[in-house]
């Protein structure tokens, strides 16, 4: 029997490995932590995982290098991205490459096990939309003057309510 309960934390900073821990065990989830890439390929292959938390850089790889591997081992597990950035495009990068949510490090235990009760209640991974990755492509300050009319997503989703479906393109 599989076992569903777990989330693997990728992360090699001490500080923001426990405040997600706890938010975890919090959640009712058995976190599995590993500090790099190649650790987290081999417990991806061995566990099956509720959730997946990642920090954005690590010493071996990049977090689109774990959402990868996320979606070679299944496709139905959350990856939710631990960052210093508190930046409007790197949210929406993550997300844009498949991410489940983004949280700023320090974690906010709040926060953090908001995001976690989400993405357990979640069943599937949402797929980023064309639309999204159209949007994507449209340089910063073109994006921040875009004067169209805002778009509705079919699969766009997000636990940031001011984003839930709605994004200004060209």
């Amino acid at each position: 029997m599989a076992n569903t309960d777990h989330a693997l934390i990728i992360c090699d900073e001490g500080e923001n490995r426990q405040n997600v821990v706890v938010a975890a065990l919090k959640c009712g989830l058995s976190p599995i932590c590993c500090s790099n890439m190649e650790e987290a390929r081999i417990l991806l292959f061995q566990k099956d995982f509720r959730v997946v938390l990642c920090s954005d850089t690590l010493p071996d790889g990049h977090f689109s290098t774990v959402l990868k591997e996320v979606r070679r081992s299944t496709t139905n597990i959350p990856v939710i991205i631990l960052s210093y950035l508190a930046d409007w495009d790197a949210y929406l990068k993550a997300l844009g490459v498949g991410a489940f949510d983004y949280i700023v490090c320090p974690p906010k235990p709040a926060e953090a096990e908001r995001i976690l009760w989400s993405a357990r209640r979640s069943p599937i991974l949402h797929t980023p939309s064309k639309q999204l990755m159209q949007w994507l492509e449209i340089p910063s300050k073109e994006r921040a003057t875009c004067k169209t009319r805002p778009v509705r997503f079919s699969t766009f989703k997000t636990n940031w309510p001011f984003l839930q479906g709605i994004c200004c393109l060209d």
